[in-house]
Order: structure tokens, then sequence, then C-alpha cells
């Protein structure tokens, strides 16, 4: 199972979706987590766990230079769980190790405070690279985004890292009973108060996708 040793930082709404993937694809599996009653869900889906917390560096450190790919998708704003990944990926890569790395960070990048009360014009699109850097560096998780991008620079080709910035992701995962949180509580508020809730004018456009797509 050469290549296909995977470490997976927050198995929760998204990444127990991923997790699930992976183990479909026979993916050899690890994944970081803090209950016991969780891991043990994991470990009956297929997967290894370990336990710890988004702080505990050399744990998460450790299991990342063991692990040809890496997934982060707890908080997208956990600087310390980062670096250690980080760190794991770096010593990888002095080995002569390759690497691929995913991390979810999220559109509040995009955000330019309409607050409901405008429309923009701009359309950001996935594939225009320049969009992504122009954007102002106390943008929300922007410093965990540059910290990956610098490290990625200096790594150059021996390791892939790519940065995932979703909108707001909706679904029922049906293998392990979680439902998103946004769209089921805005619908119960409609179907309560008779209208669909907004801010301010409403204006403002947000896009979502789908847990498994």
């Amino acid at each position: 199972m050469s290549g296909k040793k995977t470490f997976l930082v927050g198995p929760g709404f998204i990444g127990w979706v991923v997790l699930d993937l992976l183990i479909k694809e026979n993916y050899d599996v690890t994944a970081l987590v803090r209950r016991k009653e969780h891991g043990e869900a994991l470990e009956k889906h297929g997967a290894k766990v370990v336990y710890g917390q988004l702080q505990d560096h050399d744990i998460i450190a450790e299991n990342a230079e063991s692990s040809d790919i890496i997934f982060h998708t707890a908080t997208a704003d956990d600087m310390p769980s980062v670096k250690a990944i980080l760190d794991g990926v770096e010593q990888r890569a002095k080995q002569g190790k390759n690497t691929i790395y995913i991390h979810t960070s999220g559109t509040s990048l995009l955000a330019d405070g309409a607050a409901g009360n405008f429309k923009s014009d701009k359309i950001y699109s996935d594939v225009d690279r320049s969009q992504m850097d122009s954007l102002p560096d106390d943008a929300p998780h922007r410093s965990i985004d540059l910290e990956i991008v610098r490290v990625q620079k200096e790594l150059g080709d021996k390791a892939k890292i790519a940065i995932i910035a979703p909108p707001l992701i909706y679904g029922y995962n049906e293998r392990n009973d979680r439902l998103s949180i946004q769209i089921p509580s805005l619908t119960k508020f409609a179907i309560k108060h008779g209208y669909a809730g907004h801010v301010n004018k409403g204006l403002s456009v947000w896009s979502a996708v789908h847990v498994k797509i």
C-alpha cells in the first residue's frame, strides 16, 4: 500500500465524508480525534485513530511525517496544527519523500463587508490564481493560508500542497447520521416564522456546495 498512507486532521462533517471515500479506495487512513466514542466509530468505518488535540504538535507532526497524503479538514484558523503538519511535510522533504497536503480554508476569504446591502459583480473562479493572490493579508483565514504558501514555495516540487476554500457546505451523511447546520437552521426559521431570514436588504450572494460533491 505504498503511497497510500493517509493522515486526516478533523474527521468531522467534512472530514468523515473524506475518510469514508478514502477507505473505499483502499487508502490506509489514520485520523486525529479527541473523544474515545468518536474514535471507536471511525475504527468501525475502517480507519486507524490517534488521540489528541489540535495543539498537540508532536503527535500531529509525527503522523504527518509518516504519511504520504495529509488532509486538514478541521477549523481553518488553527495555526498550531497547520504548523505541525508543515513541520512533518518538511521532514519528509529532507528525507527525499514527496507529500500531498490538502488544507481546507473557506470563502470567508472573499467577504467584502456587504452585510446584505449590495451584490458585488465580481465572480471568483477556481482557475484564476491571480484573484486569490491579490487578497489582502488580513482577510479571514489568510494568515494560515499564507504560511502554507510560504512553505510550498520553499519546498517546490518536493510537496504538492492545495488550499481548498469551500463556500457554505450542506448535506446529510447517512453513514454517520450527520446533518449540516446552516440550511436546516434557516429552513426551520422560515417554517416557524413564515418568511426566510436575511441580513439587512438580503442582497448578498453566497454559493453553496453539497458535502459529497
